[in-house]
């Protein structure tokens, strides 16, 4: 389920299939968007000011329950790049922080908000040397990625400020870690999993960060009870997004999709709908003219409420015609400028 700004609710059998097509000459973004603040709730999606408060978020005058929030979109002033380097980590996460050192099965890093840490290497899933990078899935476990030359396989001996250590096929090297650009660690099979809290909540920073665990609003800020962090205390201005997940509530990109049809328009390939980052949205869906996708809706339930709102691209010009439908059933059809 997208829980956004435009509001349609309808039955549905236990096997259907909600079918999206996109026409036109634009790519279509499926969002929670935003010029201001934005809570959404099962019921309502409020617009204004937004302020923190104890146990409660407020939106203009108006008071809601923070246990009672599904997504907030904050229209925050805090800065939108602080530290230089970013870690992924196995959960999930992805923080922007400086790398200081790594050294034995620790890696200490510092942050504004964090402070000083060390944490586990075994919770890493790739080490960024420069912020910006995108994950791609096709990055080889134990290879160190430069900004210029070829990869280099390898085993990471340590890093300090300024240089790493690598165990590589030519012997043991040290290098400058400028023009490092990421390091993929081989996944440790004897390290312990870390375990999220049941349905965390997802809180993006306006450094781009993402922390998963369980939140409590409070006046001014939010905490965060962290895995690996344990509590730690976000102001308001630097929280972008926070997307609550709870029972009776998906977001359509958890769906599997399948059948996705693609038509170019102007080249034989196109990108697949995929999701996207934006500072105004806290969920999106991307997809590309003249697409068609099919989703499998939930078994649990006979009867949906499918909320979305529906804006066009960065780069989009023109206008975009989509259909909804739900078997042979035509749902809504909304034209995105």
């Amino acid at each position: 389920m997208i829980r956004t700004q435009r509001h349609l609710g309808f039955g549905l059998a236990r096997t259907t299939r909600l079918r999206l097509i996109a026409f036109g000459i634009v790519q279509c973004t499926f969002c929670i968007a935003a010029s201001a603040g934005v809570v959404q709730t099962r019921t309502e999606r409020l617009t204004g000011p937004l302020t923190f408060a104890e146990g409660a978020v407020k939106v203009a005058d108006k008071s809601i329950a923070y246990d009672q929030v599904l997504v907030i979109v904050c229209d925050s002033t805090g800065p939108t790049v602080s530290d230089s380097n970013v870690v992924h980590l196995t959960t999930g996460e992805f923080w922007t922080i400086d790398i200081r050192k790594l050294a034995g099965k620790k890696l200490h890093i510092q942050s504004t908000l964090i402070g000083d840490r060390d944490i586990d290497a075994s919770t890493v899933r790739a080490i960024d040397f420069v912020a910006g990078l995108p994950l791609s899935e096709k990055s080889e476990p134990g290879t160190l990625y430069r900004e210029f030359g070829e990869p280099l396989p390898g085993s990471l001996l340590w890093v300090d400020p300024t240089r790493i250590a690598i165990d590589s096929p030519l012997g043991a090297l040290t290098l400058s870690r400028e023009g490092a650009s990421r390091y993929v660690p081989k996944p440790d099979p004897k390290a312990p999993p870390t375990t999220l809290a049941a349905q965390p909540d997802d809180v993006t920073l306006t450094d781009g960060s993402l922390f998963k665990g369980k939140a409590s609003a409070h006046e001014g800020r939010l905490e965060l009870d962290h895995p690996i962090l344990g509590k730690i205390s976000i102001p308001a201005k630097s929280v972008r997004h926070i997307v609550r997940h709870v029972t009776g509530v998906t977001f359509i990109h958890a769906f599997p999709s399948d059948a996705v049809k693609l038509t170019p328009l102007f080249s034989t390939t196109m990108p697949a709908p995929h999701n996207e980052m934006r500072p105004d949205a806290a969920t999106t869906i991307t997809i590309e003219p003249n697409t068609t996708i099919h989703y499998k809706l939930p078994t649990h339930t006979s009867t949906l409420t499918f909320r979305t709102a529906l804006i066009a691209g960065n780069s989009s010009r023109g206008q975009v015609r989509l259909k909804f439908q739900a078997g042979d059933k035509t749902l809504l059809e909304a034209v995105c400028k």
